[in-house]
């Protein structure tokens, strides 16, 4: 029985970048869930899932389409990159917008892990959430971004803690800068890269990162 890898979120930069490394170790199924994945690439073995998981409802339909495709189920990681849509910097933002990003970077997660609980196929894997370096210090980005990255941080700890028994792992990526060339960046945010990066490379790419996740969810970090 091949393994399984779900990805939440595949269908942007750091998504696209893990599922080409997966596909190229040819090793596990991919199992995207994102209400943007028409736009990806689909092999038969490999299985996109249209959805937004942001509820116990939207769970279910989930793991009732990944059923359909597999009768059982080995998932080996499980990997959060859900975007947040935080579309302005005042300090206050409207309710719905707020529980629209929690629902969307934490709830849907956490609903996903409570039903794969339930049905015994939570074990002996591994969770990387995609966090951000503003979860420890401030920028630009609105008060609510820093409340929400530092929210999934908290919650990978306590999923760490409650689910260490089932050998279940859980960690958080923070890249902090990123190179990408998708990027148009001005003179003064090139300097400050260079300045806070002390790296003569300069900052992570998005190769880098997927990388980084790809070694999370492997047999090499089983201790961390």
């Amino acid at each position: 029985m091949s393994s399984q890898i779900i990805v939440i979120g595949g269908s942007g930069r750091i998504g696209k970048s893990f599922c080409s490394l997966i596909d190229s170790k040819n090793k596990f199924q991919i199992i995207n869930i994102d209400p943007y994945c028409r736009t990806l690439d689909c092999n038969n073995k490999n299985l996109n899932i249209e959805a937004k998981l942001d509820s116990l409802e939207s769970a279910e339909l989930v793991l009732n389409n990944i059923f359909r495709k597999n009768n059982k189920l080995n998932i080996k990681g499980i990997i959060n990159l859900s975007r947040s849509s935080i579309s302005k910097e005042e300090l206050l933002i409207e309710n719905s917008e707020i529980i629209n990003n929690v629902n969307t970077q934490i709830k849907g997660l956490n609903c996903l892990l409570h039903l794969m609980l339930d049905k015994k196929i939570l074990h002996d894997c591994s969770i990387v959430h995609m966090g951000s370096l503003n979860a420890r210090s401030v920028s630009h980005q609105p008060v609510f971004y820093h409340y929400l990255k530092g929210a999934i941080e908290s919650a990978s700890r306590a999923i760490a803690y409650k689910l260490a028994p089932l050998n279940v792992r859980s960690n958080v990526v923070i890249a902090g800068l990123v190179s990408d060339p998708s990027f148009k960046l001005t003179e003064k945010q090139i300097n400050i890269q260079r300045s806070s990066i002390p790296l003569s490379s300069g900052p992570p790419t998005i190769n880098d990162i997927s990388n980084l996740i790809y070694f999370l969810i492997s047999n090499k970090s089983k201790s961390i």
